[in-house]
């Protein structure tokens, strides 16, 4: 068809038609541009200030390349407890320990109010700031408050608004508390390690004596001028009078886990009950219920592979509890002894505890799971990667067919090794390890240390 006919036909059209196309027409335009117009916007660079998640944001306008932290993912800061001492007669030092609950944020220069109070009457109010480091607890000391009269309570008060900071702080870690001359001049020495791979300026130290009924005696502060990337310091601490409390309580707190052995030859001696699985979960038992509160505990059974049956936990009859229900499941009674796998679980457990810090294995057989590596060499492996983090390794070796010298390589050294020919003897092992664990002394020492940032 010619250009000339199409043209004459356009021009026959009646005009109805032509209205009918240009009502269609203006709406689709108009649709056309609202498109458009919204497609070049979504398309726009995402800003921190539009108002919307996008790009690498978390949130709305927050983290990601914004400098904003999203609100709903912080956790608040907790205060722990606050207590006093007095220093002299009508003079106090008071004491509060906050904790930061998050992985990565840094709470910067708090404000807080310090408050003494006998009842309902303030005696003293102290005023500042303190920087609170990610995953860490850190203390406001005061000490001097004259207040002529003994306190009641302590309280401490934090002020909005909290300005956060996304970053990993530096931290250093309790390692080991001593007592010496605890009847005359008694003397503490605390020893801390810097963990990260800077150099430390300066921190504090603040430890508290916790006596057998939870409460802190005595409240003390030193300052330690530096600790090198990666090293140790050791802050001192004396007191003019002696104790006067007997030895009732560990000198330091633990954090342990107990690995039980569920494999099949744990039912050998009888079926019903299981032994000598039923003696050794009543000497356990013995175990847990001795130490108290003096530390905190989880604990794994294992047999072709481990099972965490209680995470780390201070609930001590919770803890007995889930030890009762511990059994040789059906799948077991023809299976494996996986050590190696057990000690690797403890070691996760345990990695995110400072302090003194078990692992406190019992078995009746060798290791002799996985097939590849060899059961025994994965164990001696896993007993070395334990170790390397500062994880001390007891083992208990039940019954005669014991390898005395592959336990030995497990554990580290052959004093970390003990023996029980029979199930009678594990009463006095158990007794013998929560000795180790938990060396008697008038008080439980509580350490405090805080990279200072600057407190006001």
């Amino acid at each position: 068809m010619s250009d000339t006919m199409v043209l004459k036909n356009i021009m026959a059209l009646d005009w109805r038609t032509k209205r009918k196309a240009l009502y269609l027409g203006i709406p689709l335009a108009l649709i056309s541009f609202i498109v458009l117009f919204f497609g070049i916007r979504s398309y726009a660079t995402p800003s921190c200030t539009d108002g919307r998640m996008n790009g690498d944001e978390k949130g709305i306008d927050c983290e990601g390349s914004c400098p904003t932290i999203c609100e709903e993912r912080i956790k608040p800061l907790l205060v722990e407890w606050t207590s006093f001492e007095e220093s002299t007669e009508g003079v106090f030092n008071a004491v509060g320990i906050i904790k930061n609950q998050n992985k990565d944020l840094v709470a910067k220069d708090v404000p807080y109010v310090l408050t003494v109070w006998n009842g309902t009457k303030s005696l003293a109010v102290e005023k500042g700031s303190v920087t609170v480091p990610s995953e860490q607890s850190v203390t406001v000391f005061r000490s001097g408050l004259k207040t002529g009269v003994e306190p009641t309570r302590i309280t401490l008060k934090l002020l909005p608004p909290l300005s956060w900071e996304k970053t990993v702080s530096p931290r250093i870690d309790f390692v080991d508390a001593r007592f010496s001359d605890t009847d005359s001049s008694p003397k503490l020495s605390v020893e801390m390690k810097n963990v990260t791979n800077e150099d430390i300026s300066s921190a504090e130290v603040v430890v508290a004596l916790i006596d057998g009924q939870g409460n802190a005696d005595h409240i003390s502060r030193t300052i330690i001028p530096s600790i090198n990337r990666r090293s140790s310091a050791t802050a001192y601490y004396t007191w003019n009078e002696p104790f006067s409390k007997n030895d009732n309580t560990c000198s330091e707190p633990f954090t342990a886990v107990m690995l039980i052995d569920r494999s099949g030859s744990m039912n050998e001696d009888s079926i019903d009950p299981p032994q000598p699985l039923t003696q050794v979960k009543e000497s356990a038992e013995q175990f847990i219920r001795s130490v108290g509160k003096s530390g905190q505990m989880g604990l794994v059974s294992f047999a072709t592979s481990p099972s965490l049956e209680s995470e780390i936990t201070n609930n001590y009859n919770k803890l007995v509890n889930t030890l009762g229900s511990v059994s040789i499941k059906p799948e077991d009674e023809n299976g494996y002894t996986n050590i190696g796998d057990a000690l690797e679980m403890s070691t996760k457990q345990l990695s995110s505890h400072q302090g003194q810090r078990y692992t406190i294995l019992l078995t009746d057989g060798k290791p002799n799971w996985p097939k590849l590596p060899t059961g025994e060499e994965y164990a001696i492996q896993k007993g070395n990667d334990l170790r390397s983090v500062g994880i001390s390794l007891l083992a208990i070796g039940l019954g005669n067919g014991i390898d005395h010298n592959t336990l030995s390589r497990i554990a580290g050294d052959p004093s970390n090794v003990y023996l029980a020919p029979t199930s009678l003897e594990l009463d006095e092992i158990y007794r013998s390890i929560s000795t180790r664990l938990c060396a008697r002394s008038p008080y439980r020492v509580e350490v405090y240390p805080n990279v200072l940032y600057g407190e006001k």
